[in-house]
């Protein structure tokens, strides 16, 4: 035993530290298992991940390792991961010979080679978990997967902001990366509302703390989200936003993923707006008819409380490796 040693150990790339992702992995297993049990680490960009885990592995001795499929990426960019194939070999017979099991998390399941990382790395040992992807993927032999699930979110997120008075800063929040088909989603949305004089929080692409991001939703009365995979007008998945958008306490209109309607339900938690005709629409509606509006964002608010107090993320990871003991 080390004197650093921790049952759960979460694992984040330099680029991705800030991310509301891992923050809210980490806030969640601390939740679930209690602070003493869970510890952080950060591997810089430069470095290899096969020798910073064998480093880790040796100064913490956890029971579990808890990472995203990008943490091969040395940077924010979406880059193709066949490069890193034989590292995965060699990471699965470290997890396997020092009897650690690994949680690789799939954040973009329809990405070229996330899901080949993650298979390779749980393969004979470990649980990997789709996050919001829209399809099924088949788990080979030797290896367990759950279902796909919504990003998590914490309980301290939630409370944050659960029962808060606001006045709102702006009528309508519209954000995330300008990529296609997003992009033209959002310009068509503006040039059919811009004669409502609505009050419009438009994201940059200048990142914003996680923090920052949050409020900015959270002082917005109305979200409005897209689920493309970039390049993509058919594939969608449920982005992080929605379950964002729900703790937040804001509105959300967004397009229907089979995973945001396995957990909430459209026209209670949210409103469904699968074009930007249908968004303009429910838009109008819903900016003048505040009471409807303020229900359903209360809806999918507490909803969101629920599962996190229920632990439902961490919950299922913990039942899902109960299954292999």
């Amino acid at each position: 035993m080390t004197s650093k040693q921790t049952d759960h150990l979460l694992l984040v790339r330099e680029w991705g530290s800030q991310l509301g992702f891992n923050s809210e992995i980490e806030s969640s297993l601390i939740d679930f298992y209690g602070r003493d049990k869970v510890s952080s680490v950060v591997i810089t960009n430069s470095e290899s991940v096969f020798e910073s885990l064998r480093t880790f592995i040796l100064k913490y001795a956890p029971k579990r390792i808890y990472f995203d499929s990008r943490i091969f990426i040395s940077n924010a960019k979406l880059v193709p991961l066949t490069a890193h194939l034989l590292d995965c070999a060699r990471i699965n017979q470290l997890f396997v010979s020092n009897k650690v099991i690994p949680i690789c998390f799939v954040t973009d399941p329809n990405q070229p080679g996330y899901c080949l990382v993650a298979d390779l790395i749980t393969s004979n040992i470990g649980l990997m978990i789709p996050i919001a992807g829209d399809f099924s993927i088949k788990p080979h032999k030797g290896r367990k997967q759950l279902e796909s699930i919504f990003n998590p979110i914490s309980i301290n997120t939630c409370k944050r902001f659960i029962g808060n008075e606001n006045s709102y800063k702006y009528d309508l929040y519209l954000g995330g990366s300008s990529y296609e088909p997003r992009k033209s989603y959002f310009e068509a949305v503006l040039k059919g509302i811009e004669h409502f004089g609505l009050r419009i929080y438009l994201a940059s692409k200048e990142l914003n703390s996680y923090d920052e991001y949050l409020n900015n939703i959270a002082n917005s009365r109305i979200v409005i989200n897209t689920n493309y995979i970039v390049n993509s007008s058919t594939k969608k998945h449920m982005v992080g936003r929605n379950i964002e958008t729900f703790a937040c306490g804001s509105m959300l209109i967004t397009q229907n993923t089979s995973t945001l309607q396995s957990y909430f339900s459209e026209g209670r938690d949210y409103v469904a707006a699968e074009t930007p005709i249908d968004a303009i629409r429910e838009i109008e509606r819903y900016h003048f008819d505040d009471t409807a509006r303020s229900k359903i964002a209360l809806s999918g608010q507490v909803k969101t409380l629920q599962y996190a107090e229920e632990h439902y993320f961490v919950g299922k990871i913990e039942s899902e490796i109960g299954k292999c003991s």
